[in-house]
């Protein structure tokens, strides 16, 4: 009768080894690959000099932000690979604090002309 319970108490630790050592879980995934870059600033190429930008239209002054991490990029005459057309002005929420923003504006490469679009930096 000793052996019968030995064997059974035998047979029931195994089991529960078993169970305690089939039971694997895997380690989730971490906290994921960083955000990509932003995308470089478009470019458009002119060989020509491009014309001059009309002047800037008039905006009222800007609401107040919606946040503090926003800043006000003024309008501007965006120039669309053919002509100017007029940006209106707007909030962006700003990248990282202390974040500048630079204006869109042309910029002289060799002989050629590259009108740069605005962006934080």
């Amino acid at each position: 009768m000793a052996m019968k319970q030995t064997s059974r108490f035998a047979l029931a630790a195994l089991a529960c080894a078993s169970l305690l050592l089939g039971c694997y879980v895997e380690p989730g995934p971490g906290p994921g690959p960083a955000p990509p870059p932003p995308p470089p600033p478009q470019q458009t190429e002119v060989v020509e000099a491009p014309p001059p930008p009309p002047p800037p239209e008039s905006e009222p002054a800007p609401p107040p932000p919606p946040g503090p991490d926003y800043g006000w990029v003024a309008g501007y005459q965006r120039w669309n690979g053919h002509g100017y057309a007029w940006e209106r002005g707007h909030y962006e929420h700003r990248p990282h604090a202390g974040a500048r923003w630079n204006g869109a504006h042309w910029e002289e490469r060799g002989r050629a002309h590259v009108w740069v679009e605005g962006r934080w930096e």
